[in-house]
């Protein structure tokens, strides 16, 4: 195994125990049992038949509460020992200048990740004297800062690998594409979704303006079938004539809405909402005709054409941008 794979593999695993909340201390309740049971502080307090009715009556919440309240008494002596549950792949040695973001081998020969130095930004004589009473075995305050940080130093270096198409826990990449615009009504907390959504989003999102990107990304990627017909003008031009724009359905805008969009060869202008040949059909208020397309397309326009009996699906507005314009033309019963 090279150096690379091997560094890669214990990363992996690192990142499965990171999203699981291993790094954070959360145990089973056997887990928490069997560490509370052979802890001779309890035993000393309740008495062995005390502490066994302690740990069969006690809830979750209650183990958890005393597991915690433990480690935090008996913190310092358990770290500088290097027992501390969880944190046994943090390289705790407190060093001056070395490489950070590495995995070293520790003691025991095992990978182990180093994080900054922090010694290294101290005064040489708190350095020193840390680092000796490290190697008798004394607590410190420097040393629990290292294992405290340890996994959010991680995190930091380890986010490109963990939070990529390949990572082990895809749950952990809701909060990736969340924060690329991509909700919970589309990703619906599916790790398969959440997957290939985080394959797409390098390809999508700088183009996420497109009528054609966001058919994809939701058609392609998480196999949801839109069931209408989107026209841009990059594809379809300003003046569509296959598809058509025929019959669009009037809504609610601002003048310069409307300006922008009529024709160039025109010489009137709206101030006001309103456009030509209104007129009601299907039950809907529509303003353009064969005979007079007034209203062209610009690049900031998707149109929807679909039909009165198709659910219009609410979540495409979600994979266009803020500056994107919707509109919508509902065909005429007949047509297709």
């Amino acid at each position: 195994m090279t150096e690379d794979l091997r560094i890669r593999t214990a990363l992996y695993e690192w990142a499965g125990r990171a999203a699981t909340g291993r790094l954070t201390g959360q145990r089973t309740r056997e887990e928490l049992v069997a560490d509370l049971e052979s802890s001779p502080y309890l035993k000393g307090r309740l008495g062995e038949d005390g502490l066994s009715r302690f740990l069969e009556e006690a809830t979750q919440s209650q183990l958890e509460k005393v597991y915690t309240e433990l480690d935090a008494e008996k913190a310092f002596p358990v770290v500088a020992a290097g027992r501390l549950r969880g944190v046994g792949w943090v390289d705790g040695k407190i060093v001056g200048r070395e490489t950070p973001y590495v995995v070293t081998n520790g003691d025991s020969s095992a990978p182990t990740f180093r994080q900054i130095p922090y010694a290294y930004f101290l005064p040489a004589t708190i350095r020193h004297a840390s680092r000796a009473a490290q190697e008798r075995g004394d607590p410190t305050v420097l040393e629990a800062y290292s294992m405290l940080f340890g996994w959010v130093e991680w995190m930091v270096h380890a986010r490109k690998i963990f939070w990529t198409h390949l990572t082990p826990k895809p749950d952990s990449l809701r909060v990736l594409v969340e924060a690329f615009g991509v909700g919970p009504e589309i990703h619906d907390d599916s790790p398969e979704r959440l997957v290939r959504l985080a394959a797409r989003l390098p390809t999508w999102y700088p183009f996420r303006g497109s009528a054609s990107r966001a058919r994809a990304l939701l058609e392609d990627t998480v196999d949801v079938d839109l069931g209408l017909t989107l026209i841009d003008e990059e594809r379809h031009g300003a003046y569509p004539v296959k598809e058509g724009i025929d019959d669009e359905v009037f809504s609610c805008r601002s003048g310069e809405w409307w300006n922008r969009r009529r024709s160039s060869d025109s010489s009137r202008h709206i101030e006001r909402e309103g456009a030509g040949s209104m007129r009601i059909e299907g039950g809907f208020l529509r303003f353009q005709s064969g005979q007079d397309t007034g209203f062209c397309l610009v690049k900031d326009d998707v149109v929807c054409r679909t039909s009165a009996q198709r659910k219009f699906p609410h979540y495409l507005p979600r994979v266009l941008p803020l500056w994107a314009s919707l509109r919508v033309v509902i065909e005429l019963e007949g047509e297709k």
